[in-house]
Order: structure tokens, then sequence, then C-alpha cells
């Protein structure tokens, strides 16, 4: 239990580099340092599984269910889609909204609209958008257009069979998660150290440059310390976003994690030295004082 304060105590100490903290952490074994960090991503790791539980459990996925099927039970009774030869007709004779109705707001998820282009999409503001030759996508802002060519043989849907398709898929959802979830217990940590002490090094070295430019030589050994512990907040605010958010992509949160994890080494490396060096100036001072006496 003690461990454990300690431990909790540190990582409270390490979320803001402030002086008094960082030049005692510059003090420590370069193993404590080490083995702090490796508690750390472990503990990052368990937030991490904790904000996925959050969005992927049970009682979240039955709710997107129910909600899913009583939007598709909104589809006309006597729908019917086709796609032959690469081309998609419906025997509508206007655009169809499918909407998913959610608790506290209603979301435009498909459009089906055989005289529209792929751009169209963003008038809608939809997911997804079937026209008479493409289906697109839209996440994040960007769209991806897939043709209808590659469908080989004459597809039919009916309302019956999309009803069956979406409650087919939710089932694999669900059996994924059941799989697939020890199996994040040990790819999450796994990921998250390799992928935060690749970024560390990184930074790391851009921080030990930066400082000899300004002829401060500090060892590189006690920069990636320093780093150990500057890292806490900048890989739990990504972990966050990215938890929240994950569908931003790679390119999104790679470059704010160096950016991060720069702007707080560098700022705990100049509080480790700040108070080092205050300290020996006012023992200079002190010692220069007694001699003039």
């Amino acid at each position: 239990m003690k461990k454990v304060k300690t431990f909790l105590q540190q990582l409270s100490f390490s979320l803001l580099p402030q002086s008094s903290h960082y030049e005692t952490f510059l003090q420590n074994k370069f193993s404590t340092s080490f083995a702090f960090f490796i508690k750390s991503q472990l503990f990052f790791s368990f937030v991490m599984i904790l904000l996925f539980l959050l969005y992927f459990n049970p009682l979240t996925l039955n709710a997107y269910k129910n909600s899913f099927t009583s939007s598709l039970k909104l589809i006309p009774s006597n729908f019917e889609l086709t796609i032959h030869k690469g081309e998609l007709n419906t025997n509508l004779f206007r655009p169809f909204l499918f909407w998913i109705q959610f608790p506290k707001n209603n979301s435009l998820f498909l459009v089906i609209d055989e005289t529209a282009n792929p751009e169209k999409i963003k008038e809608y503001e939809s997911t997804i958008l079937l026209t008479k030759s493409t289906i697109t996508t839209m996440f994040n802002k960007e769209l991806r257009s897939f043709s209808y060519s590659q469908i080989n043989n004459t597809t039919v849907l009916k309302k019956e069979d999309i009803l069956k398709m979406s409650l087919m898929l939710f089932k694999t959802i669900q059996l994924m998660l059941i799989v697939f979830f020890p199996l994040l217990l040990l790819i999450i940590p796994i990921t998250l150290f390799f992928v935060s002490i690749i970024y560390i090094l990184l930074s790391s070295i851009i921080v030990y440059f930066f400082y000899r430019s300004f002829n401060k030589h500090y060892k590189f050994i006690k920069i990636l310390q320093i780093g150990f512990y500057s890292s806490s907040l900048p890989v739990l605010i990504v972990i966050i976003l990215f938890t929240l958010f994950f569908l931003r992509g790679l390119t999104f949160y790679l470059p704010l994690i160096i950016l991060l994890l720069f702007q707080f080494q560098i700022t705990g490396v100049f509080e480790a030295h700040y108070n080092k060096s205050t300290h020996s100036i006012t023992h200079h001072q002190k010692i220069h004082h007694k001699k003039n006496k």
C-alpha cells in the first residue's frame, strides 16, 4: 500500500513540471525513474481500457442496436434495392434519408440518392451516400468512394434482408468484443509502452540539441530520465483524446504527442536544473561573503 501511495504521489508531482519536484527526480537513479515510467504506462493503460469500456460495453452496444433497429423499422415495407452491372436502382422515386434515432439527438447515417454525385454527401452531411454508381463515405470530412462494379452478381436487398443483416452485424461485434477484450489487456500496455519510449527518446534528442545550442551541456541520460516523468501529462492527454475521438487518425495524434512531449520535457529539464543552479549561485555567494568578512 505504501508503494502505491508513493507512486501516486510521484505521478501527481510529474504531471506539471515544478522545480522542487523535478530537482528531486534528477537525483534519482536511472533504474528508479525507469521503474516509475513502467508503472505509469501500466496505470495509463488501465485508464485507456476503462475509457474504451465506457464506449464499447454491452449496455452501450445494446442501446445502439435498439436505436439502429428502431430506425430500420421506419423503412417502407415494400423497399427494394438492386445492384446490377455496376448500377444501383431502388423502387423509390425520391432521395431516401436514413436517420438513426438516439435518446439525445438524431444522426443522418445514410442517404440513397440515385441522381446525386459523391460530392453531395457534404450537403447531406451524412456518413454514407449511395448514388447510381458509387458508395461514398465521409469520416472527419474525408471522402472515400467505391464503385459497384466490384460486385459481380446481381444483388437484391429488401427490408427483411437489411433487418437480418443488421442483427447479424451486432452479434458479430458482440462476439468480437468478447474474443478480443482479453487481447486488448495485453496489446494496449505493450503498444503504449513502445510508442511512448520511442517518442520520449526522439523528444530527448531534440531537447538535448536544443539546450546544446544555448551552450547548456546537460547529460543526455538525465534529459531522458526527466522525460520519464514529464511525459505523464502528454501521454494522458493523448490517451483521452484518442479514446474519445479515435476516428481522427494517427496523422493528428502522432504530431500532437511529439509536440506535447517536447514542450513538457524542455520545461522539466529547465525546472530540474533551475533550483540546482540557484542553490549553487547562492552557496557561492555565501562563501564569497564569508571570505570578505
